[in-house]
């Protein structure tokens, strides 16, 4: 039996690597069944891990940059796909 996923699953896991996914992974080997992942899933998904990457890089930098008032020490972000 084919799996069905919508936006919320991956909601808490977008990588898809807790061991929920584990059993997943098992089930469709063991099965020989597929993931189905509709294109407005995949699209809603990407968008919403984009903002949240993009959320936790803000944060990270006013962070950072706390950290270099009280310290004088540099933290140095990188760019997304350096």
């Amino acid at each position: 039996m084919d799996i069905l996923i919508d936006t919320n699953q991956l909601w808490g896991d977008p990588l898809m690597e807790l061991a929920e996914w584990q059993s997943v992974w098992a089930y469709l080997e063991r099965t020989d069944s597929k993931l189905l992942v509709p294109m407005v899933v995949r699209l809603e998904a990407t968008s919403n891990h984009r903002e949240r990457c993009e959320k936790a890089r803000n944060l990270l930098a006013k962070y950072a940059g706390e950290f270099r008032r009280l310290t004088g020490k540099e933290i140095v972000l990188l760019q997304p796909g350096a």
